[in-house]
Protein backbone atom coordinates (compact mmCIF):
# COMPACT_ATOMS: atom_id res chain seq x y z
CA UNK A 1 0.00 0.00 0.00
CA UNK A 2 1.03 3.79 -0.40
CA UNK A 3 -0.47 7.32 -0.65
CA UNK A 4 0.12 9.34 -3.89
CA UNK A 5 -0.47 13.26 -3.59
CA UNK A 6 -0.26 16.20 -6.14
CA UNK A 7 -2.06 19.15 -7.52
CA UNK A 8 -4.25 17.61 -9.65
CA UNK A 9 -5.15 13.95 -10.97
CA UNK A 10 -2.24 13.18 -13.24
CA UNK A 11 0.83 14.52 -11.19
CA UNK A 12 0.97 11.98 -7.94
CA UNK A 13 4.02 11.91 -5.90
CA UNK A 14 4.24 9.24 -2.90
CA UNK A 15 3.77 10.44 0.65
CA UNK A 16 5.45 9.86 3.81
CA UNK A 17 2.63 8.52 5.56
CA UNK A 18 2.00 9.66 9.54
CA UNK A 19 5.00 11.84 9.22
CA UNK A 20 3.65 15.10 10.59
CA UNK A 21 6.70 17.01 11.45
CA UNK A 22 8.13 16.73 6.86
CA UNK A 23 4.58 17.53 5.25
CA UNK A 24 4.30 17.19 1.65
CA UNK A 25 4.59 20.86 -0.33
CA UNK A 26 2.43 21.24 -2.79
CA UNK A 27 2.27 24.13 -5.30
CA UNK A 28 0.12 25.13 -8.07
CA UNK A 29 -1.87 27.97 -9.72
CA UNK A 30 -4.71 27.06 -7.43
CA UNK A 31 -3.29 26.36 -3.50
CA UNK A 32 -0.13 26.74 -2.35
CA UNK A 33 0.43 24.77 1.05
CA UNK A 34 1.24 21.40 3.19
CA UNK A 35 -0.55 17.92 3.63
CA UNK A 36 0.08 14.81 5.47
CA UNK A 37 -2.29 11.97 5.72
CA UNK A 38 -2.45 9.34 8.78
CA UNK A 39 -3.30 5.88 8.57
CA UNK A 40 -3.47 3.36 12.03
CA UNK A 41 -1.35 1.04 11.64
CA UNK A 42 0.70 1.68 8.45
CA UNK A 43 4.09 0.67 8.11
CA UNK A 44 6.27 1.89 5.24
CA UNK A 45 7.96 -0.52 2.69
CA UNK A 46 5.54 -3.21 4.42
CA UNK A 47 3.20 -5.10 2.14
CA UNK A 48 -1.02 -4.23 3.13
CA UNK A 49 -2.33 -6.98 4.64
CA UNK A 50 -3.21 -10.39 3.11
CA UNK A 51 -6.82 -9.78 4.11
CA UNK A 52 -6.11 -7.18 1.04
CA UNK A 53 -5.17 -9.36 -1.32
CA UNK A 54 -7.90 -8.98 -4.09
CA UNK A 55 -5.52 -7.78 -6.93
CA UNK A 56 -6.03 -4.04 -7.18
CA UNK A 57 -3.93 -2.51 -9.70
CA UNK A 58 -1.84 0.43 -9.93
CA UNK A 59 -1.92 4.15 -11.01
CA UNK A 60 0.55 5.11 -13.42
CA UNK A 61 1.57 8.73 -13.00
CA UNK A 62 4.14 11.11 -13.50
CA UNK A 63 6.31 13.90 -10.95
CA UNK A 64 4.50 17.37 -11.48
CA UNK A 65 7.26 19.90 -12.04
CA UNK A 66 6.23 21.74 -9.01
CA UNK A 67 5.90 19.01 -7.19
CA UNK A 68 7.73 18.59 -3.77
CA UNK A 69 11.47 16.31 -4.90
CA UNK A 70 9.92 13.18 -3.33
CA UNK A 71 10.15 9.75 -4.93
CA UNK A 72 9.81 6.23 -4.95
CA UNK A 73 13.62 6.08 -3.77
CA UNK A 74 13.38 8.97 -1.32
CA UNK A 75 11.09 6.87 1.00
CA UNK A 76 13.82 4.37 0.97
CA UNK A 77 13.74 5.01 4.97
CA UNK A 78 16.52 4.22 7.70
CA UNK A 79 16.06 2.36 10.55
CA UNK A 80 15.73 5.71 12.59
CA UNK A 81 13.60 7.25 10.15
CA UNK A 82 10.87 4.73 10.60
CA UNK A 83 11.27 4.48 14.52
CA UNK A 84 10.69 8.61 14.34
CA UNK A 85 7.84 8.04 12.24
CA UNK A 86 5.92 5.35 13.93
CA UNK A 87 6.37 7.53 17.05
CA UNK A 88 4.53 10.18 15.75
CA UNK A 89 1.82 7.46 14.08
CA UNK A 90 1.38 6.20 17.78
CA UNK A 91 1.43 9.26 19.44
CA UNK A 92 -1.37 10.50 17.46
CA UNK A 93 -3.18 7.24 17.22
CA UNK A 94 -3.09 6.37 20.72
CA UNK A 95 -6.27 6.61 22.86
CA UNK A 96 -7.90 8.37 20.04
CA UNK A 97 -11.13 6.27 18.20
CA UNK A 98 -9.87 7.46 15.03
CA UNK A 99 -8.24 5.37 11.56
CA UNK A 100 -7.30 8.32 9.33
CA UNK A 101 -6.71 11.90 9.22
CA UNK A 102 -5.91 14.09 6.04
CA UNK A 103 -4.30 17.38 7.68
CA UNK A 104 -3.37 20.45 5.23
CA UNK A 105 -2.91 24.27 5.67
CA UNK A 106 -2.24 26.79 2.80
CA UNK A 107 -3.66 29.77 0.52
CA UNK A 108 -6.23 29.56 -1.55
CA UNK A 109 -4.93 31.96 -4.99
CA UNK A 110 -7.69 34.37 -6.53
CA UNK A 111 -8.46 31.81 -9.58
CA UNK A 112 -12.21 32.04 -9.49
CA UNK A 113 -13.67 33.22 -13.08
CA UNK A 114 -16.39 35.75 -12.09
CA UNK A 115 -18.63 36.03 -15.28
CA UNK A 116 -16.82 38.97 -16.67
CA UNK A 117 -13.97 37.09 -16.89
CA UNK A 118 -11.50 38.58 -14.52
CA UNK A 119 -10.32 36.32 -11.22
CA UNK A 120 -11.66 36.91 -7.54
CA UNK A 121 -11.28 35.06 -4.57
CA UNK A 122 -13.06 31.79 -4.00
CA UNK A 123 -16.09 31.74 -1.28
CA UNK A 124 -17.06 28.66 1.30
CA UNK A 125 -19.65 27.70 -1.43
CA UNK A 126 -16.88 27.02 -4.40
CA UNK A 127 -14.82 24.79 -2.56
CA UNK A 128 -15.53 21.18 -2.37
CA UNK A 129 -13.99 17.68 -0.38
CA UNK A 130 -15.16 14.61 -2.49
CA UNK A 131 -14.57 10.89 -2.03
CA UNK A 132 -13.71 9.30 -5.72
CA UNK A 133 -13.10 6.96 -7.77
CA UNK A 134 -12.30 6.41 -11.16
CA UNK A 135 -15.44 4.25 -12.91
CA UNK A 136 -18.67 3.32 -11.55
CA UNK A 137 -19.35 0.30 -8.44
CA UNK A 138 -22.09 -1.61 -7.01
CA UNK A 139 -22.44 -0.37 -3.66
CA UNK A 140 -23.97 -3.25 -1.23
CA UNK A 141 -27.30 -2.28 0.73
CA UNK A 142 -25.38 -1.50 3.85
CA UNK A 143 -23.07 1.55 2.55
CA UNK A 144 -26.85 2.83 0.59
CA UNK A 145 -28.08 3.42 3.80
CA UNK A 146 -24.87 5.05 5.37
CA UNK A 147 -25.15 7.49 2.35
CA UNK A 148 -28.77 8.14 3.30
CA UNK A 149 -27.19 8.78 6.99
CA UNK A 150 -24.75 11.40 5.27
CA UNK A 151 -27.24 13.54 3.54
CA UNK A 152 -29.26 13.51 6.63
CA UNK A 153 -26.50 14.83 9.05
CA UNK A 154 -24.98 17.04 6.17
CA UNK A 155 -27.75 18.48 4.08
CA UNK A 156 -25.03 20.15 1.34
CA UNK A 157 -24.09 15.87 1.01
CA UNK A 158 -24.22 15.23 -2.76
CA UNK A 159 -23.01 11.68 -4.92
CA UNK A 160 -22.81 10.92 -8.32
CA UNK A 161 -24.57 8.29 -9.79
CA UNK A 162 -21.69 5.69 -8.16
CA UNK A 163 -22.69 3.33 -10.46
CA UNK A 164 -22.98 4.68 -14.10
CA UNK A 165 -21.14 7.58 -14.48
CA UNK A 166 -17.55 7.97 -14.93
CA UNK A 167 -15.59 9.08 -11.85
CA UNK A 168 -17.94 9.43 -9.47
CA UNK A 169 -17.89 11.19 -6.25
CA UNK A 170 -19.54 11.85 -3.26
CA UNK A 171 -19.17 14.68 -1.00
CA UNK A 172 -20.16 18.04 0.49
CA UNK A 173 -18.75 21.49 0.55
CA UNK A 174 -15.24 21.91 2.74
CA UNK A 175 -16.31 24.52 5.33
CA UNK A 176 -19.34 22.37 6.38
CA UNK A 177 -17.90 18.58 6.20
CA UNK A 178 -14.26 18.89 7.91
CA UNK A 179 -13.72 17.88 11.20
CA UNK A 180 -11.19 20.88 12.40
CA UNK A 181 -10.43 24.31 10.76
CA UNK A 182 -8.88 27.53 11.28
CA UNK A 183 -7.72 30.69 9.69
CA UNK A 184 -3.50 31.45 10.35
CA UNK A 185 -1.73 34.05 9.43
CA UNK A 186 -1.86 36.66 6.56
CA UNK A 187 1.76 35.99 4.38
CA UNK A 188 3.17 38.03 1.61
CA UNK A 189 1.96 35.97 -1.29
CA UNK A 190 4.26 37.63 -3.82
CA UNK A 191 7.43 36.50 -2.02
CA UNK A 192 9.04 33.64 -3.65
CA UNK A 193 8.13 30.17 -3.53
CA UNK A 194 10.55 29.09 -0.83
CA UNK A 195 9.75 32.52 1.08
CA UNK A 196 5.80 31.47 1.12
CA UNK A 197 6.48 27.64 1.97
CA UNK A 198 8.61 29.00 5.05
CA UNK A 199 6.10 31.06 6.07
CA UNK A 200 3.52 28.38 5.79
CA UNK A 201 5.46 25.90 7.89
CA UNK A 202 6.10 28.11 10.52
CA UNK A 203 2.36 27.94 11.50
CA UNK A 204 2.23 24.13 10.67
CA UNK A 205 0.68 22.10 13.35
CA UNK A 206 2.69 18.65 13.17
CA UNK A 207 0.46 17.10 15.88
CA UNK A 208 -2.94 17.85 14.37
CA UNK A 209 -5.32 20.66 13.69
CA UNK A 210 -7.53 22.25 16.45
CA UNK A 211 -10.62 24.03 15.68
CA UNK A 212 -10.29 27.84 15.56
CA UNK A 213 -11.43 31.57 14.34
CA UNK A 214 -12.07 31.51 10.49
CA UNK A 215 -11.57 35.51 11.01
CA UNK A 216 -8.67 36.52 13.26
CA UNK A 217 -8.97 39.35 14.66
CA UNK A 218 -5.35 40.65 13.92
CA UNK A 219 -2.30 38.41 13.59
CA UNK A 220 0.02 36.96 16.18
CA UNK A 221 3.07 35.29 15.96
CA UNK A 222 1.77 32.19 18.06
CA UNK A 223 1.30 28.70 16.03
CA UNK A 224 -1.36 26.33 16.26
CA UNK A 225 1.74 23.92 17.45
CA UNK A 226 1.37 25.60 20.89
CA UNK A 227 -2.78 24.46 20.68
CA UNK A 228 -4.02 21.23 22.24
CA UNK A 229 -0.99 19.06 21.44
CA UNK A 230 -1.39 15.45 22.74
CA UNK A 231 -0.05 14.48 25.89
CA UNK A 232 -0.68 18.17 27.40
CA UNK A 233 -2.87 18.49 30.89
CA UNK A 234 -5.16 20.68 29.08
CA UNK A 235 -5.71 18.61 25.91
CA UNK A 236 -8.66 16.62 26.71
CA UNK A 237 -10.09 20.12 27.64
CA UNK A 238 -8.89 22.20 24.48
CA UNK A 239 -10.27 19.17 21.98
CA UNK A 240 -13.38 19.32 23.70
CA UNK A 241 -14.24 23.20 23.21
CA UNK A 242 -12.69 22.40 19.51
CA UNK A 243 -15.26 20.08 18.82
CA UNK A 244 -18.55 22.23 20.23
CA UNK A 245 -16.72 25.25 17.90
CA UNK A 246 -16.28 22.79 15.12
CA UNK A 247 -20.31 21.62 15.13
CA UNK A 248 -21.11 25.31 15.50
CA UNK A 249 -18.72 26.43 12.52
CA UNK A 250 -20.52 23.03 10.49
CA UNK A 251 -23.99 24.53 11.56
CA UNK A 252 -23.04 27.57 10.18
CA UNK A 253 -22.29 26.71 6.65
CA UNK A 254 -24.86 24.71 6.45
CA UNK A 255 -26.55 27.65 4.94
CA UNK A 256 -26.36 28.22 1.43
CA UNK A 257 -26.33 32.28 1.74
CA UNK A 258 -23.08 32.46 4.65
CA UNK A 259 -20.76 30.05 2.20
CA UNK A 260 -21.38 32.27 -0.22
CA UNK A 261 -21.00 35.35 1.62
CA UNK A 262 -17.73 33.78 2.98
CA UNK A 263 -14.68 34.61 0.80
CA UNK A 264 -11.24 33.24 1.25
CA UNK A 265 -8.49 35.59 1.77
CA UNK A 266 -5.68 34.89 -0.83
CA UNK A 267 -2.89 35.47 1.67
CA UNK A 268 -4.21 34.14 4.39
CA UNK A 269 -3.82 30.40 5.24
CA UNK A 270 -6.01 28.40 6.12
CA UNK A 271 -5.65 24.83 8.10
CA UNK A 272 -7.75 21.74 8.16
CA UNK A 273 -8.25 18.36 8.76
CA UNK A 274 -10.31 15.74 7.71
CA UNK A 275 -10.10 12.58 10.59
CA UNK A 276 -12.13 9.68 10.15
CA UNK A 277 -13.53 7.05 12.49
CA UNK A 278 -14.18 4.78 10.04
CA UNK A 279 -12.14 4.39 7.30
CA UNK A 280 -9.50 2.11 8.44
CA UNK A 281 -7.30 2.26 4.85
CA UNK A 282 -4.43 -0.07 6.54
CA UNK A 283 -7.03 -3.20 6.67
CA UNK A 284 -9.51 -1.45 3.63
CA UNK A 285 -12.81 -2.29 5.64
CA UNK A 286 -15.28 0.47 6.78
CA UNK A 287 -16.21 -0.07 10.49
CA UNK A 288 -19.44 1.89 11.80
CA UNK A 289 -20.18 -0.71 13.98
CA UNK A 290 -20.11 -3.26 11.54
CA UNK A 291 -17.72 -4.41 9.13
CA UNK A 292 -17.54 -3.60 5.33
CA UNK A 293 -14.63 -4.83 3.07
CA UNK A 294 -14.23 -1.94 0.74
CA UNK A 295 -11.63 -3.63 -1.51
CA UNK A 296 -13.68 -5.84 -3.56
CA UNK A 297 -16.07 -3.12 -3.66
CA UNK A 298 -13.89 -1.03 -5.54
CA UNK A 299 -12.86 -3.27 -8.09
CA UNK A 300 -9.07 -2.58 -8.19
CA UNK A 301 -9.90 1.02 -8.14
CA UNK A 302 -7.44 3.41 -6.12
CA UNK A 303 -9.40 5.57 -3.61
CA UNK A 304 -9.08 9.78 -3.47
CA UNK A 305 -9.86 12.15 -1.76
CA UNK A 306 -10.32 15.46 -3.39
CA UNK A 307 -10.26 19.23 -2.75
CA UNK A 308 -11.98 21.00 -5.90
CA UNK A 309 -14.00 23.34 -7.44
CA UNK A 310 -17.85 21.55 -8.00
CA UNK A 311 -16.88 21.83 -11.86
CA UNK A 312 -13.52 20.23 -11.21
CA UNK A 313 -11.69 23.29 -13.41
CA UNK A 314 -9.69 23.83 -10.35
CA UNK A 315 -8.20 21.37 -8.34
CA UNK A 316 -6.65 22.24 -5.28
CA UNK A 317 -5.14 18.55 -4.43
CA UNK A 318 -5.35 14.96 -4.87
CA UNK A 319 -5.05 12.58 -2.36
CA UNK A 320 -5.00 8.74 -3.93
CA UNK A 321 -4.89 5.19 -1.63
CA UNK A 322 -3.16 2.94 -3.94
CA UNK A 323 -2.59 -0.75 -3.41
CA UNK A 324 -0.36 -1.21 -5.89
CA UNK A 325 1.75 -3.88 -4.04
CA UNK A 326 -1.34 -5.99 -3.19
CA UNK A 327 -0.80 -9.08 -5.75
Amino acid sequence: MRILVGPDYDHLVPLRVNDGEQPHWIHSQHFQGLLTVRVRDYEHGVVAPATMRNGASSSVVAPHPEASAVSLESLSLTSDEHADIRRQRDAYFTGRKRYFSLQWQGCYAATKKAEDGTLEPWTAEDIWFTNEIEHGISLPRVAGIALNIARFLDPSFCTTDIGAVSRPWAGSRMFGSVNMMRAGNRLDISASKDAVRDAIRREWPSTGVVEGTLVPAEDTSATAESIGKPGDPLDKAVHALAKKLARRRRQRFQSTKERAAFQLDPARTYACEFISEHLDAWHMVMRAGFRIGIGPILNNQPYRLVCRAQDRKAIFFVVQIDYADVS
